[in-house]
């Protein structure tokens, strides 16, 4: 079986201090995507995101997003029992097949709120092609 995540490059800081982290997103069929992110601090999973977008026009898209987390260093930012939270957006506005940018943009900003809503601060540096990998070869 192939491995067909696509890798978004971010480079994080939590507290102005360097984080390791990886984010990927998965196309689960045309108009269904999927970001993960987990960001990890000595080999410990601080927090998991995964977000996941689902368009079928003429409808909204529908936007999942499960927070997890194992319990470690920073307790503050793990969550006991998994968050699950749900959106309904215009699809003229977040769509997975036609915007996986806007996506990608859409699942950083819920990490972030998450993050800095627990009185932390979260920094995440995109590189100029950080969203390459996403973009190419998209399904249609």
């Amino acid at each position: 079986m192939s491995d067909d995540r696509r890798v978004i490059p971010l480079q994080v800081t939590l507290d102005r201090t360097p984080l390791a982290s990886e984010t990927s997103a998965l196309y689960a069929a045309p108009g269904v995507l999927s970001i993960v992110t987990v960001l990890i601090d000595h080999d410990d999973v601080l927090i998991r995101l995964v977000s996941t977008f689902i368009a079928h026009q003429p409808a909204d898209t529908q936007v999942v997003h499960v927070v997890l987390a194992a319990p470690g260093e920073s307790p503050e930012l793990h969550a006991e029992d998994p968050e699950i939270h749900t959106e309904d957006h215009p699809n003229q506005r977040l769509d997975p097949t036609h915007d996986p940018r806007g996506c990608a943009y859409h699942h950083i900003h819920a990490l972030m709120e998450r993050v800095t809503g627990l009185g932390h601060e979260l920094a995440i540096d995109l590189p100029d092609d950080a969203f390459d990998e996403l973009e190419r070869d998209r399904p249609r």
